[in-house]
Formats: C-alpha cells, sequence, structure tokens
C-alpha cells in the first residue's frame, strides 16, 4: 500500500514537475496563468485532460482541441517520478518529514535532468530550490539532535567537498586547454547537493557522476553521435549520483569497505 500510494502521488507531482521543465527555461511564471495550457493553441486545459498518464493515453496523445501533438515527455516525467517516488518508500516511511525530504529533492532533480538534457542549463532557481527543499528539512532535523551550529558546519564542508572538484578541474582546464569542463551550473548544483549529503555522500555522488557520464560519452563516440571534446549535459549524471547517494549512500560505501575488507 505505502509503494502503490508513493507511486500515485509522484505521478500528481511528475505533472508539477512538467510545468516546472516547460516554463523555468521560458520564464514563465509558475503562478500565472494559473492553469496549464496547450503549448500549441494556448487553450487552457481542464482538470479530465492533466490526470497524469491517463489523460495521455485517451487523448492518444494530441491536444483534444486542435490537434497538436503532446510530447511523449510529459508521461516519461510523470511516469518516472511516480517509480522514483515508489523507491524512495522502500527507504523512508511514507508521510514523514524525511519521505518528503527526499520527495522534494528527487523532483527537483528530475527538473533540473530534463531541463539540462534540453539546454544544457541548470537554472538558478532550481538550486535556490533545492537548498531550501533540502537543508530546511535537514538542519531542522539535525539541528535538534547535535545542535543547529554543527549542523551548519557539517553542510558547509559539504558544499565545498561538492563543488570545488568540478571548480577545481574547470580552472586547470580553462588555463590550459582554454575551454571550459563543466558549467557552473554544475558546479553550484554539486555545492547545493553536499550541503544536505555531507562531505563523504557529496564525493560518492561525484564518483557516479564521473563513472556514469564517461561511460555515457565513450558510448556516443564509438556510435559516432558525439566527437571526442565535444559538450554533453553533465547534469543528468550529477542528479543520478545525488539521488542514489541520498537514499543508499552509506550502503554502498560499507558494502565496498568490506568488499576491500577495510571493514
Amino acid at each position: 500500500m505505502s509503494i502503490a500510494f508513493s507511486l500515485l502521488l509522484g505521478l500528481l507531482f511528475g505533472s508539477f514537475a512538467n510545468v516546472i521543465i516547460f516554463r523555468v527555461p521560458k520564464k514563465i511564471s509558475l503562478l500565472t496563468p494559473r492553469r496549464s495550457y496547450c503549448p500549441s493553441c494556448n487553450t487552457a486545459l481542464t482538470a479530465v485532460e492533466l490526470v497524469p498518464l491517463v489523460s495521455y493515453i485517451w487523448l492518444k496523445g494530441k491536444c483534444r482541441h486542435c490537434g497538436g501533438k503532446i510530447s511523449l515527455q510529459y508521461p516519461a516525467v510523470e511516469l518516472s517520478c511516480g517509480l522514483l517516488f515508489a523507491v524512495i518508500s522502500l527507504v523512508y516511511p511514507v508521510l514523514t518529514v524525511s519521505f518528503f525530504l527526499a520527495a522534494a529533492v528527487t523532483v527537483i532533480l528530475l527538473c533540473i535532468t530534463v531541463i539540462d538534457g534540453y539546454t544544457q542549463t541548470i537554472p538558478d532557481s532550481l538550486v535556490v530550490a533545492l537548498v531550501v527543499a533540502a537543508v530546511g528539512f535537514v538542519w531542522a532535523i539535525n539541528g535538534l539532535e547535535a545542535g543547529l551550529l554543527s549542523a551548519l558546519l557539517a553542510g558547509i564542508i559539504g558544499a565545498v567537498a561538492g563543488g570545488a572538484p568540478l571548480l577545481g578541474i574547470d580552472i586547470i582546464c580553462r588555463a590550459l586547454l582554454k575551454k571550459d569542463a563543466f558549467g557552473y551550473g554544475d558546479v553550484k548544483l554539486m555545492a547545493a547537493a553536499g550541503l544536505f549529503l555531507g562531505a563523504k555522500m557529496a564525493f560518492l555522488a561525484l564518483f557516479i557522476a564521473v563513472v556514469t557520464g564517461g561511460l555515457w560519452a565513450a558510448f556516443l563516440v564509438l556510435r559516432r553521435k558525439k566527437k571526442a571534446g565535444n559538450y554533453i549535459s553533465f547534469g543528468p549524471f550529477l542528479t543520478t549520483g545525488i539521488f542514489v547517494s541520498m537514499l543508499c549512500g552509506q550502503v554502498l560505501i560499507s558494502g565496498y569497505l568490506k568488499w576491500i575488507g577495510l571493514s
């Protein structure tokens, strides 16, 4: 029941994520116009047309008013958010502060993934939202247990651990190769993530991102989709690393240390 509830909740939040993904890059307010509308004919959509997944199937992927094709992104984001929420429910009890913390962070990471995949940019507003959604909860919990000052210090160290490596590599590449290695959006994203992940989990997130991003880049080069030296969106790999580290980072690190005989 918890998994089913989380899946349905994720579908609803996935619908809102689509609004963010569409409006934020275009600098359209999330508050006005309040109702979602068809990007082809600008007709406001009814409640029935906004039911996650079901409306896409019912409308056969086309706008009921103008017949314009509805992007497959919409059901894909809704389903992805639902599945991610279901995964979260396996780690954190549903309707707890920890669950909603992870859920809020996940929605923001999903939005960043899609937007960066399309535009190769990470909006500052989403980075700020990540800080507010994650750090607010974490400091509230840790502040009661270990003291607000300790939580603040751990957050600052985590932010440096998350953002400094990417910034350092970018500075070196600029000096030696006269080109960027990472966008500053990537640096700010990892600094924000480090605030709530902590230093150890921030390093793990970076490691996961570098490995998965490197494998994907190698695949694209081998398939001749990209040439060596071309840029790819690194944000989706960073968000993957952040999500995995947030949910099961400690388990992965403990398992690795046990595997190599250090634990």
